[in-house]
């Protein structure tokens, strides 16, 4: 089975042209109308769909470096 992927923009439930944004700093999913979160120099501020991008590619990077490990250690106690 082929899985496919598409690009999604998430938007706010509230204010639909409002795109959600990630603070790595704080590790929070907002919107900026709903929530007045801190915003300042020492944030990190993504949009959403970014971040949704970087923890798959994390996701993927460690469980092919699992996958990687598991078949290395069974070849050596066999």
């Amino acid at each position: 089975m082929v899985s496919q992927r598409r690009d999604v923009v998430s938007k706010c439930t509230s204010h639909q042209n409002e795109e959600l944004l990630f603070c790595e700093t704080c590790d929070k999913i907002f919107c900026q109308l709903c929530d007045q979160h801190q915003i300042s120099a020492e944030h990190t501020v993504v949009p959403f769909s970014l971040a949704i991008k970087r923890m798959n590619e994390i996701l993927f990077f460690k469980a092919s470096k699992s996958r990687f490990t598991n078949n290395f250690f069974r070849s050596i106690f066999r």
